[in-house]
């Protein structure tokens, strides 16, 4: 019978720079784009607590350092390890996944992606570039914005696999420097105002109407761009009336013209 491999927990992380330097790329290259991505793992053993006990847990830590857009599989998903390999030789930290990004698309990988996974959990090629012990981790990022394209969003999603038996989760992502800056923010917060009673109750008083909620903004934007698009539309009857009266003119011109000889 063969030997169940052991399980551990994950954790996964990126800094914010990071991660907006991979939307930033993605973004630039105006379509469809995917990549590697760079990092590194640290495990330890902790103690965890459960209900009937502690026990010892072992837990990996994967830290995302570089997103790199390059092109490594063709339009059927077929790996190409060398394309890979030239790519860890220009990182200094270790290949620990790929990432894809489709356009205002949800983040459900699609068949080809799927392809692409098991082809670098099983290619021996790639293998010996990742951790020793880890899966290959697999993000998906994507845009989205409101139907009046007043907001748009940033979405992104990873998926990992504890091991070669299991199946692919979703893995929460911590984003370090976001996290230590906000509880250093609110953490040195104050509750005061430097203004006094009276200004407070005054522009209190001269405030009637509560702020427009994210739906009044939305619809008052939708309100006011087919209002545009109607001024539009009279300006451009209004040229084409012009035109032809000046065609009018030009035709009573060249007549007078012919009338006089």
């Amino acid at each position: 019978m063969a030997s169940m491999e052991p399980r551990q927990l994950v954790t996964l992380s990126t800094t914010g720079v990071c991660l907006s330097m991979a939307f930033a790329q993605v973004l630039a290259s105006k379509g469809d784009a995917s990549g590697l991505i760079f990092g590194s793992v640290t495990r330890e053993k902790k103690s965890l607590v459960t209900d009937i006990g502690s026990k010892l847990e072992l837990v990996a830590s994967i830290d995302m350092q570089v997103f790199d857009v390059c092109n490594f599989f063709d339009g059927h998903g077929n790996v190409n390890g060398h394309a890979i390999s030239r790519a860890c030789e220009r990182q200094k930290q270790r290949l620990i996944g790929w990432f894809s990004f489709r356009s205002n698309a949800p983040l459900r990988p699609s068949s080809r992606e799927m392809y692409v996974q098991r082809q670098i959990e099983s290619s021996p090629e790639i293998k010996v570039l990742l951790p020793e012990g880890t899966q290959p981790v697999f993000g998906l990022l994507s845009t989205s914005y409101t139907k009046n394209a007043s907001t748009h969003s940033l979405d992104y999603r990873f998926l990992f696999k504890e091991n070669s038996r299991s199946t692919m989760k979703s893995l929460e992502l911590v984003i370090k420097n976001v996290q230590t800056d906000s509880q250093e923010e609110y953490g040195s917060f104050s509750a005061c105002s430097k203004m006094d009673v009276p200004s407070l109750s005054s522009l209190q008083q001269s405030i009637q109407l509560p702020p427009p909620t994210v739906n009044q903004i939305e619809n008052y934007a939708e309100a006011a761009q087919a209002h545009i698009n109607s001024l539009v539309e009279k300006l451009d009857g209004l040229r084409n009336e012009v035109l032809n009266e000046s065609r009018e003119v030009e035709r009573l011109q060249a007549q007078y013209a012919g009338i006089e000889r």
